[in-house]
């Protein structure tokens, strides 16, 4: 797989057994950001818990994090 930085955009392409072939292109849109509180991008990016219940304890533990700055972009 390669990754080539041109002009503005970025470009990927990957080559595998029996000849397969993918070529993308990534191109920010706007600078990267926080979404809006309620947004749908919020709601996927945010703080979510992945709890897990030790059966011998019974013990649960959870997984948090901060929202994740995201950035539009076009791909093709």
């Amino acid at each position: 797989m390669s990754r080539k930085q041109m002009a503005n955009a970025i470009h990927y392409s990957s080559a595998v057994w029996r000849c397969r072939e993918f070529r993308g292109r990534y191109r920010p849109m706007h600078e990267i950001r926080l979404r809006e509180k309620g947004s749908i991008e919020q709601w996927f990016t945010s703080a979510i818990a992945f709890n897990t219940t030790y059966e011998q304890s019974g013990l649960s533990r959870g997984n948090h994090h901060l929202p994740w700055p995201l950035q539009d972009a076009e791909a093709s």
